[in-house]
């Protein structure tokens, strides 16, 4: 069996080709494969590309169609499916281990701007993604049999899932300075010990869905 030619096309939608002899010893081509590429708008002159569900090597294959346009500012997926996340994590955790500022040293003393700088210029990652990137390099890098270097991570996660539950309570009390009634707002605010509770069932969500790519990485 010959192996597929591989080409891409975007107009907004992307497909693949196998290019393969016939009997007759001519070259023709089939669809293999197809997606859309929706391409929205940035201010002020950038475009965000947004890509449907496929594999791994369609990934691939748009991000060496989008990353050496200037003017794309970054990508995002449309409404991916856990799945779908995963790999597209995976790729994208790989294709940042190769980064300086994602590196074992940097990495283990936290998120910084930098790597949300570098992986935008040189993989088109939204601020988002780089922020679960860092995650599962982060716990690629940590060593979960020390008790010290475990707990600093999951530590670090906890803030990021926290943030929101911080800044609700925040807004609440600037509303409340403003003399808005917050009553209602205030009945949805869990309490401490169901937070708790929250906190640690977000977060073994989190860890676990990393963990799946950590050990791909490592096969």
């Amino acid at each position: 069996m010959q192996h597929p030619i591989l080409m891409l096309t975007i107009r907004n939608e992307a497909s693949f080709y196998e290019k393969y002899k016939n009997d007759n010893g001519d070259y023709q081509s089939s669809t293999t494969g197809y997606t859309t590429v929706n391409e929205y708008y940035a201010y002020p002159q950038h475009i965000r590309p947004r890509i449907s569900q496929f594999g791994t090597k369609f990934i691939e294959t748009v991000y060496k169609h989008y990353l050496p346009i200037i003017n794309v500012i970054d990508m995002a997926v449309e409404d991916p499916s856990g799945d779908f996340q995963r790999l597209r994590s995976y790729i994208d955790a790989r294709l940042c281990m190769g980064l300086k500022s994602f590196v074992s040293d940097v990495i283990k003393k936290g998120f910084n701007k930098e790597m949300v700088h570098e992986a935008r210029e040189t993989y088109k990652l939204n601020p988002r993604q780089c922020r679960r990137v860092y995650e599962i390099l982060r716990l690629y890098y940590t060593n979960i049999y020390d008790k010290d270097d475990y707990h600093a991570y999951r530590l670090d996660v906890k803030r990021r899932l926290n943030a929101i539950y911080y800044k609700y309570k925040n807004d609440i009390k600037k509303m409340e300075k403003a003399k808005v009634d917050t009553e209602w707002l205030r009945a949805r605010l869990p309490t401490p010990s169901q937070r708790m509770e929250q906190l640690h069932e977000e977060y073994e969500k989190e860890e676990n869905a990393h963990r799946q790519i950590v050990e791909k990485l490592r096969d």
